[in-house]
């Protein structure tokens, strides 16, 4: 190998010259030995590559001697470019396939995050949609109890009673004021003064039992609707309903005090009965009526 080098020196300081050669189909030159070597070096000529010295005939690199000893090298440092080029592309391939790999982990994850919205969202839907018909097949149960009252006869009426007028409760007559001017000297007695409501309430007891003895059919229905329900262990023997009688005889407010009650088949079809009644027209406040119930075995 020592010799070959020597020679290719020897050849380089014996034949100064000028060179020619061609790369891509376009003649280069005139050039010196060493271009052509750098040349071969960089990978711009391979051993295949035709050259001429002067204007001789072109022939390939590997047969020249001048340039020959220098092929191993070249394929070496083409070897190697090649070998970097590789591993520059496989780096490349790999952040790409990690840049890929965390785009489609991010895609996957907003993916779950929604379909997990989506998911939540339909429940909620889901669950509104039923407290809906759930609340529609109650008031129609209650309306079909209470139509169906409406059309019970009055002597199927033995379970419920009314009492006497006596036993509705209504809010006390407001105390009448002192008359002004008289009595200055004594000493002035502070009155209560009642609510709004109650301070003006014209309807009677005899008005409330009268209204609700026309119900009574409707009002005992539910009573052996309840009876035969679930509810039918809680039933007492007296029944406390509440309801405001407003000025035009409709009913507000409605309530049954007994707190087991207070939800349930019984409340709401007994509020449907009371929604329906109408009271003797007043021209005072609204009143808060009581009534109690008997309730038969």
């Amino acid at each position: 190998m020592a010799d070959l080098w020597e020679r290719s020196d020897l050849v380089l300081k014996a034949e100064p010259g000028t060179w020619r050669c061609i790369v891509a189909g376009q003649t280069l030159g005139p050039l010196s030995l060493q271009n052509l070597i750098d040349k071969l070096l960089i990978g711009a000529l391979d051993e295949q590559s035709l050259v001429a010295r002067d204007d001789s005939e072109f022939l390939p690199l590997e047969e020249v001697a001048a340039l020959a000893a220098h092929v191993p090298a070249a394929r070496a440092a083409r070897g190697a470019r090649l070998q970097r080029r590789s591993r520059r592309q496989k780096a490349t391939l790999v952040v790409l396939a990690l840049g890929l790999l965390a785009g489609a982990s991010a895609l996957g994850w907003q993916a779950l995050q929604r379909r997990g919205r989506q998911q939540l969202a339909e429940q909620r839907v889901q669950a509104h949609q039923m407290a809906v018909q759930q609340e529609a097949d109650t008031l129609r149960v209650a309306a079909e109890a209470a139509q169906k009252a409406a059309a019970t006869p009055m002597e199927l009426v033995p379970l419920v009673s009314l009492g006497r007028p006596q036993d509705v409760r209504l809010p006390a007559p407001t105390p009448k004021p002192p008359v002004a001017g008289t009595h200055r000297r004594r000493k002035r007695q502070r009155h209560k003064r009642p609510p709004a409501e109650v301070q003006s309430c014209l309807l009677t007891q005899q008005m409330v039992f009268s209204t609700l003895r026309g119900a009574l059919g409707a009002i005992n229905h539910c009573v052996v609707a309840a009876k035969r329900g679930p509810q039918q262990f809680m039933l007492p023997s007296r029944l406390a309903l509440s309801f405001v009688v407003q000025p035009g005889g409709r009913v507000v407010d409605f309530a049954v005090e007994d707190a087991p009650l207070r939800r349930g088949p019984l409340r709401d079809c007994l509020a449907q009965v009371f929604t329906r009644l109408r009271f003797p027209v007043t021209h005072g406040a609204a009143c808060p009526v009581t009534l109690p119930l008997k309730v038969g075995p």
